[in-house]
């Protein structure tokens, strides 16, 4: 299994354009625009696709599908984007920031080289945990 970042593409630009980071969490999924949408086809089906939030670090994680879909201007407020459906998607409970992995960013979709086993151990740490059934029991 391999490993990518797929950056949201945020901070700076999120006023003019929040869509992308709002579609990539609600409908768990990575993303690419304009040029950046071939990267959306390059992880095989099961890789793992971590998604990094500029100025947060990584905020949730899936594994490629082989869904994959075009969006075209209207649905994403002017920018085409091609979108790839995630399996298994989870939140991270608090983000990782890059200084804790090697690498930057930079990049829309960026394939982890180096110390893939701890990078993952890191999401597997900071995922989200299950909801307690036994809270809120005997509310009236």
């Amino acid at each position: 299994m391999d490993i990518y970042i797929n950056n949201t593409r945020t901070f700076g630009k999120y006023l003019d354009r929040p869509h992308h980071h709002d579609l990539m969490l609600a409908n768990h999924c990575m993303a690419g625009a304009y040029e950046d949408q071939r990267k959306v086809e390059l992880p095989k089906d099961g890789d793992l696709i971590a998604i990094y939030a500029n100025g947060l670090g990584i905020i949730a994680y899936g594994f490629a599908t082989s869904q994959i879909e075009f969006l075209d201007d209207d649905r994403v407020g002017g920018n085409p984007t091609k979108v790839r459906k995630l399996r298994d998607f989870q939140l991270i409970a608090y983000p990782i920031h890059h200084s804790e992995y090697e690498t930057s960013n930079t990049q829309t979709l960026q394939k982890v080289s180096k110390g893939k086993a701890e990078f993952y151990r890191l999401l597997l740490e900071r995922k989200v945990p299950e909801s307690d059934p036994t809270l809120f029991m005997n509310a009236e």
